[in-house]
């Protein structure tokens, strides 16, 4: 990692890949928005739909929690 670091790579954890996503320009740059700046916890918290693994509907981008860990739902596939 710390070659990928000193090479100008971008990386991120879990939840700093969604947070990547929402700081992200129209042009690639990122900007810093506070309001949108929350861990993981705090985003299960504020989020509007919540339920059984067995209710998720098949739509790709969806997140799923865990207390320590996100995984993404891309058709039909969980990635972690």
């Amino acid at each position: 990692m710390a070659k990928a670091v000193s090479a100008g790579a971008r990386l991120a954890d879990c939840y700093g890949l969604v947070k990547g996503y929402l700081f992200q320009q129209e042009d690639g740059t990122l900007k810093y928005n506070s309001a949108m700046d929350m861990n993981s916890a705090m985003a299960y918290a504020k989020a509007k739909s919540k339920g059984a693994i067995a209710a998720i509907p098949e739509m790709p981008g969806l997140i799923l929690y865990t207390a320590f860990h996100q995984m993404f739902l891309f058709w039909s596939l969980i990635i972690h």
